[in-house]
This record gives C-alpha cells, sequence and structure tokens, in this order.
C-alpha cells in the first residue's frame, strides 16, 4: 500500500508538470473561429488524459526499476506471479470507455459546428496544382486570396481541378478535403480579424509544401 501511494502521488505530480510544459509550449496557434471552440476544448482533454497515461507508464516503470531492483548478492530468483484477470480487464475497458467517450463528444457537436445560419456567405474553394482560387458567386468576383467578414459565416464549397488537396487554416482548426469532380462543403465563422496563411494539408505533389 506504501508504494502504491507514492507511485501515485508521484503520477499526479507528473501529470501536472506535463500538462503545465505542453501548455507553455503553445501547441496550436491563434484561434479565429467560433467553430474551433470545440476543436480546442477537445485538444486541452486529450493533453490531459494523454499526460496521465504517459505518467502512469513511465513513473510506475521507473519507480519499479528503482524500488525492486537485485539487491546486492541476491542470486535468487524472483517470486513467480500469475497475471490478473481483474486487473487486465480495467486497463483494457476503462481506455475503451475514454474513447467512445470522446467519439461521442465529438459526434454530439459534429452538427453543431456544420449547422448553417441564415445569411451565410457562399465561397467557392478550387485547388489546383499548386495555388487556390476564391470565388464570390454574391458578388460575382474571383481572388487568389481570400478575403472574410468578422463575425458573418461562411460556407465554403470545395473542389479541385487535378488531385485531391485539402483546404486548411490553422486559425479555424477545421479543415476539409477539395475532391476532383465533387464538391464538399465546409462552414467557418471568424472571429478575429487578421492575415492568416491558408495551407494545403493533403500531400499533392512536388510543390505541396508550398501550397499555402
Amino acid at each position: 500500500m506504501k508504494h502504491l501511494v507514492v507511485a501515485g502521488l508521484l503520477v499526479i505530480v507528473v501529470s501536472a508538470l506535463l500538462i503545465l510544459g505542453l501548455n507553455a509550449l503553445d501547441l496550436v496557434p491563434t484561434l479565429a473561429s467560433e467553430e474551433g471552440q470545440v476543436v480546442d476544448q477537445m485538444f486541452q482533454a486529450q493533453i490531459y488524459v494523454i499526460a496521465f497515461v504517459f505518467s502512469l507508464i513511465i513513473v510506475l516503470m521507473l519507480y519499479s526499476v528503482v524500488i525492486f531492483r537485485r539487491k546486492p548478492g541476491d542470486t535468487g530468483d524472483g517470486a513467480y506471479i500469475k497475471g490478473n484477470t481483474p486487473l487486465e480487464i480495467t486497463w483494457t475497458v476503462i481506455p475503451l470507455i475514454v474513447v467512445i467517450g470522446f467519439g461521442i463528444w465529438g459526434a454530439g457537436h459534429l452538427n453543431e459546428i456544420t449547422a448553417s445560419e441564415p445569411d451565410e456567405l457562399l465561397v467557392e474553394v478550387t485547388g489546383f496544382q499548386f495555388g487556390w482560387r476564391f470565388d464570390y458567386p454574391e458578388y460575382d468576383f474571383s481572388a487568389s486570396e481570400l478575403y472574410l467578414p468578422v463575425g458573418r459565416q461562411v460556407l465554403f464549397k470545395i473542389t479541385s481541378e487535378d488531385v485531391i488537396h485539402s483546404f486548411w487554416v490553422p486559425e479555424f482548426r477545421i479543415k476539409q478535403d477539395a475532391v476532383p469532380g465533387r464538391w464538399t462543403t465546409l462552414r467557418v465563422t471568424p472571429t478575429d480579424v487578421g492575415d492568416y496563411r491558408i495551407r494545403c494539408a493533403e500531400m499533392c505533389g512536388y510543390a505541396h509544401s508550398a501550397m499555402y
């Protein structure tokens, strides 16, 4: 019991330090869309889970290596330990529940972030090797740069002229494939004024890395 308590406290401490360290790294860029709020919440929750699982494994392993190491002069065999069925069921069921929980959480918000709002702005996005074209049917206007109003939902209708691309603005968090011969959709409501880079998140050829 003493070892379990000490190891448990170490797991909690290391988990907290990992969470603080990961949050200090600014792993994601500035949030600039309403839809991205849910994505950030789920990402933060995953950091908590990852930090705990990593700490649980590493702390228990290193603790056991240090505390239960072979003592000087001890040449005997270690105790024979059989499997523990309840423990194996526990460490299988709990992660399964966590994964299913994240799936339900994400599915629950999917309809929310894809729902249309009145007066949304239609922008037709066409990807090609290696760039983007943006058409505004409402204004009969085309551009190679994307201009969006703050606070108004935008409906992107996305397609490609050649291969599969993926339309992604990291500050918006969400992305959508551009597929030749079909239209895919994405809805975003910008929240912050700024200049952001559009990137292709699908390997699309020799100049893929320059497609922004």
